[in-house]
């Protein structure tokens, strides 16, 4: 039996359950409170059991959770079972107890009792002592009693329940293996990342040749999996001990894993708590003195958190440093960093705001790894489509993007909503800075590790199997596909709607209860693919995946049968740019003169392509008020072919110019072209090649770049007036 709260708690099904169980064990359970995050989908509780049989009453603790992959072996329970079976000593001291058999609630969910030696008021997470001294309530503590907090319980891990260190000598890709463990299994968002994104972060887990030859020390040993500030209770009534702490939630326990997992995690995830009250300038300085605790910008950290790394590092040394491994252990101490940084980082629970900063900071301890006594090894540059031209995919675009807040939440929206909306159509005319957008949303998706596939019409003239090839690829990587999914065979419409099935089959499959969001840009372009996108990939598709279609018209224009998915779309014409936007862009790159800032606004009309050839010829004149002298006014083609015009007039590297010349009417444009053209070596080429890639003239292409449309139209005018005044002048 037990109270309404608590029942109404846990759920029709679980309350039912539960009652059931507790009237056939003469059992009355009681709400006490509930003790959940709201980061998980578990239901925690502390509650009051009255054994009316034996006569006695218990405080517990009540936690209400799913299988994962319905595995009985993976649930909390087992792994808790066979932590506290050998664990000895140190699970009587610091590990709850497990109480009652495991309850099967259905579905694969399950409730479990754990009973904490001592009153359970008087221990509280290490979570509540942060909240205490940052003033965010919680138990009153000091930064000196917080990182004596950390000290302890990290070296209770370590020497009182791996105990001495036990060496194993593993490969990088085997430590970063057992260090990740589930998190790099096919199809979880990791595994997705490195698959797909060219970022160097991934760079160590996509790389083996990276590390190739290199054998690490490694203790291996018992690891908690996933230490942090709220799975560390300690006993804070009637005052503060820091020797007295318990560990509860064990679902990741291991009996063999790097043992610098446990202390890596909980800096990260102590780290994950604190930047938002972090300053730029210490959240950029708290990398170098993670990775350096001597490192002389330590003093612009805040004193307890400097402190806590400090004390932290100090307890692994002083367990480590008697076997003689010291020096192995603090060379692979990076090395974990880096994998606990990316663990954090696709953590559904940290903030988007923060997701950039665990990636920057994977990348500085990748380095730091491969960089032993100042001998650099470098991280190789993205991913390339082919040995002669870098790719620059599309979440690589580094261009700053201002305003399109609106079109940002809806793209959030979709993702995240469980209603019926799948298809988030954008369109507007060229130069609204649609691909722009769609880079901007595939790097916000990945950084919540959503997997994101996109395919530009313009850049990729394809069929429905190429576009389900090249998804396919973004998905698993250069990998042969199934048999079922066979590109090369009939090329009739039933062979596409049979692959399409086939491709969303291996895709529920890769994403398990994961997301996806395909991109399909220029769609204008697509005619040939309209049909197969509305009848069957649609159809097939699994219910988690999305799609974003980018255009200049609005879907229901391009094919009124898109009608008939109306009420699964959302559709958004994509606005100008405001005054506000404009000056927010302009300041970004330099330009605080509002009376230029405004004029520079009247002529782009909220363009955003009008915007950025203003700043390459603000660029190339070094002077921005030189850049707003116009002959035209008021007619944006016009404006538009005056600012290309002189921006190639202005460019300060003629080589340049004439490579986008010469390339204007090519397909794309490639160190290899650039040499061909030019008569100049592959080298020298590249090097020209290096700075057409990033001229805001070109966009990507799987063999290099090209001129943009919109910017290649300019030209080819520009070229036949010319053309006709010299054949005017010759007649």
């Amino acid at each position: 039996m037990l109270d309404e709260e608590l029942e109404r708690g846990l759920g029709e099904e679980a309350g039912r359950v539960l009652t059931q169980w507790s009237a056939q064990q003469h059992l009355r359970h009681r709400l006490d409170r509930w003790f959940d995050n709201g980061r998980t989908d578990a239901k925690v509780a502390v509650v009051d059991r009255h054994d009316m049989l034996r006569g006695r009453s218990q405080k517990l603790v009540l936690k209400l959770d799913r299988i994962p992959d319905g595995d009985p072996f993976e649930t909390e329970y087992a792994r808790h079972h066979v932590a506290a079976g050998t664990s000895g000593r140190f699970a009587t001291r610091h590990l709850a107890k497990l109480v009652s058999d495991p309850l099967p609630v259905g579905d694969g969910w399950w409730i479990t009792f754990q009973s904490v030696a001592g009153t359970v008021g008087e221990f509280e997470p290490v979570a509540a002592l942060l909240a205490g001294f940052l003033g965010d309530g919680g138990v009153g503590c000091d930064a000196e009693q917080f990182a004596t907090v950390c000290r302890r319980i990290i070296r209770g891990v370590l020497t009182g329940w791996a105990g001495e260190p036990q060496i194993e000598y593993l490969t990088v890709p085997a430590f970063l293996r057992l260090h990740l463990g589930y998190r790099l299994a096919a199809g979880r968002p990791l595994d997705m990342l490195a698959r797909s994104s060219a970022h160097d972060a991934f760079a160590l887990l996509r790389e083996d040749s990276l590390t190739e030859g290199m054998e690490l020390a490694v203790p291996v040993g018992r690891s908690h999996g996933d230490l942090h500030v709220e799975n560390a209770l300690v006993r804070v009534r009637p005052q503060i001990k820091p020797d007295d702490f318990r560990l509860i939630d064990l679902a990741k326990f291991e009996e063999r894993a790097p043992l610098g997992r446990d202390p890596a995690h909980f800096l990260m995830h102590l780290v994950a708590r604190s930047l938002p009250t972090l300053g730029e300038g210490q959240a950029e300085t708290l990398p170098h003195v993670l990775l350096d605790t001597a490192d002389v910008r330590g003093d612009r950290l805040p004193v307890w958190l400097r402190r806590t790394i400090v004390d932290v590092y100090k307890a692994e040394d002083d367990w480590i440093d008697p076997s003689g491994f010291g020096t192995d252990w603090r060379r692979n101490r990076a090395l974990s960093l880096y994998a606990a940084a990316l663990t954090v980082f696709a953590r559904s629970s940290t903030r988007s705001a923060d997701r950039p900063w665990f990636l920057r900071f994977a990348e500085v301890a990748a380095l730091t790894f491969l960089e032993p006594a100042g001998a650099r090894r470098m991280l190789p540059p993205p991913r390339r489509r082919s040995l002669s031209a870098p790719e620059r995919g599309p979440e690589e675009g580094e261009t700053f993007i201002v305003g399109r807040s609106g079109e940002l939440a809806l793209f959030e929206n979709l993702l995240d909503a469980d209603g019926p909306f799948r298809v988030l159509n954008l369109y507007g005319p060229d130069g609204m800075g649609k691909t722009e957008i769609r880079r901007r949303m595939v790097r916000e998706a990945r950084a919540r590790g959503v997997l994101a596939c996109a395919f530009d019409a313009v850049v990729h003239d394809g069929t429905p199997a190429e576009v389900l090839q090249r998804f396919w690829h973004s998905c698993v990587g250069p990998t042969r596909p199934p048999a079922n999914f066979d590109v090369a065979g009939d090329r009739s419409k039933d062979s596409d709607h049979h692959l399409t099935a086939a491709f969303g089959e291996m895709l529920e499959t890769i994403l398990d209860r994961g997301r996806a969001v395909l991109f399909l840009d220029s769609y204008d372009d697509a005619q040939n693919l309209d049909r197969w996108v509305r009848r069957s990939l649609l159809a097939t598709l699994p219910p988690q995946v999305r799609i974003v279609i980018l255009g200049r018209h609005r879907l229901t224009s391009q094919n009124a049968e898109w009608a008939d998915h109306a009420d699964r779309i959302w559709m958004r014409a994509l606005p100008e740019l405001t005054e506000d936007d404009t000056r927010a862009y302009l300041c970004h790159y330099g330009l605080n003169d509002a009376a230029v800032a405004n004029r520079i606004h009247h002529s782009v009309e909220g363009r955003p392509l009008l915007l950025a050839l203003f700043r390459r010829l603000a660029e190339n004149a070094g002077d921005w008020d030189a850049a707003v002298r116009l002959d035209h006014h008021g007619d944006r083609r016009l404006i538009a072919a005056e600012l290309v015009e002189r921006v190639l007039r202005t460019e300060p590297d003629f080589a340049v110019h004439e490579a986008l010349e010469k390339h204007l009417d090519a397909p794309w444009i490639s160190p290899a072209t650039i040499a061909a053209s030019r008569e100049i070596p592959l080298e020298e080429a590249r090097t020209l090649y290096e700075l057409v890639l990033r001229h805001a003239f070109t966009e990507e292409h799987p063999e290099g770049v090209r001129v943009r449309p919109v910017i290649r139209s300019l030209m080819a005018e520009q070229r036949e007036n010319v053309r006709r005044i010299d054949s005017g002048r010759r007649d």
